[in-house]
């Protein structure tokens, strides 16, 4: 009887102290994850603005994400463009004017 509380308290102190490490590691172990997931943000984002031809800004200031994007220049003029070229399939395809939207 003595051996099997022994084992008991035994137990009852590792899930103690189990629960106590997990409860005091876990707010040490989030903030240096949420600094160390957003320095990697900031990585890929780099990245991906480099990739698509866009340049993006991207900097951790006070604990915030900061983007700042910039469009390329004449992107208004290229997408009215894109608009004519549109209306252009559009009446090649079926006869019809599309309706203007304001």
């Amino acid at each position: 009887m003595k051996i099997i509380s022994m084992i008991v308290v035994r137990l009852v102190m590792i899930l103690v102290l189990l629960t106590a490490g997990f409860a005091l590691g876990f707010p040490i172990g989030l903030q240096r994850g949420f600094n160390t997931g957003s320095e990697w943000g900031i990585v890929q984002a780099d990245i991906a603005a480099r990739e698509a031809g866009s340049p993006v800004l991207v900097s951790l200031e006070d604990g915030q994400i900061r983007v700042i994007i910039t469009q390329p220049r004449g992107l208004y003029k290229r997408a009215k463009l894109a608009e004519l070229y549109n209306d252009r399939i559009m009446l090649a395809k079926t006869g019809k004017k599309a309706v203007p939207v304001d």
